[in-house]
């Protein structure tokens, strides 16, 4: 059962947060200084391990963003600090996993209890480590795409090659994501869950819905910067075998990039 349990505006349905389609948003009342929404999960879906919002006005409203687990009050497993005026970066929480059916609780302390907070996208469950954060090397150059732009300049100048006002768009960033070297068992359905992931997150992105990505940033190897984090979508998955032997795989995804900037 997901709710809102402080701030809550009857105007809309907490329910469409979980929605992958960002035309569909809640907006709290803003009459208190907490907003808060809380997470029952079943004991079908009860692992979790990270939750992830997109489509916010955190940075705009400014204050402290928690999720914490279990009743209130309850251990905070993660927070992220938005100033008043910042970016409105999509944020990825991880914390260690779940395994009870205890409430995942998120609250967002206002720095002013009138501000409105709006929310369009919120996910929760298990992650997936791509890479060993500790021995696996990275890319030189590699692309910072939650510290990129996304707006961009139509028409700058004109015929005189004179400056002129121009019209800005914004555009979700292209990415791509290399992944050499799987076994071919990583595919394969398994009966016990915590190993499964690989094939759980195939799964779901074949069904061609949201995922989110958080990368490591440096700033620490056991809890990164949540705002380094960014929403996936119209993905594609492209498989090959390896050059080498057939008992491996070598997968590509490519996919836009919305980082909430």
């Amino acid at each position: 059962m997901f709710a809102v349990t402080s701030d809550a505006n009857p105007i809309y349905t907490p329910i469409d947060m979980l929605d992958s389609d960002f035309n569909k948003r809640y907006v709290s009342q803003g009459i208190v200084t907490i907003f808060s929404m809380e997470l029952a999960p079943t004991t079908q879906d009860k692992d979790v391990s990270y939750v992830a919002i997109a489509g916010h006005n955190f940075g705009d409203v400014g204050g402290l963003l928690e999720v914490y687990v279990g009743s209130s009050p309850a251990p905070v497993v993660g927070s992220v600090q938005f100033e008043q005026g910042t970016r409105n970066n999509v944020v990825m929480i991880t914390f260690p996993r779940v395994t009870t059916p205890e409430v995942i609780g998120i609250r967002f302390i206002k720095d002013d209890s009138k501000g409105q907070v709006l929310i369009s996208n919120i996910q929760m469950g298990l992650t997936f480590d791509f890479v060993d954060p500790v021995n696996s090397a990275e890319p030189m150059g590699y692309k910072r795409i939650w510290l990129q732009q996304v707006s961009y300049a139509r028409a700058t100048i004109k015929q005189a090659a004179q400056p002129i006002k121009s019209e800005q768009e914004r555009r979700a960033n292209k990415m791509s994501l290399s992944i050499p070297n799987l076994q071919g068992d990583d595919f394969n359905i398994k009966r016990v869950p915590e190993h499964s992931n690989m094939y759980d997150f195939l799964f779901k992105i074949s069904l061609d819905t949201l995922w989110y990505l958080k990368e490591y940033d440096g700033s620490s190897i056991v809890a990164d910067n949540p705002r380094s984090s960014y929403l996936c979508f119209d993905t594609n998955m492209v498989m090959s075998a390896h050059s080498s032997t057939r008992a491996l795989n070598n997968m590509k995804l490519t996919f836009s990039a919305y980082t909430g900037i």
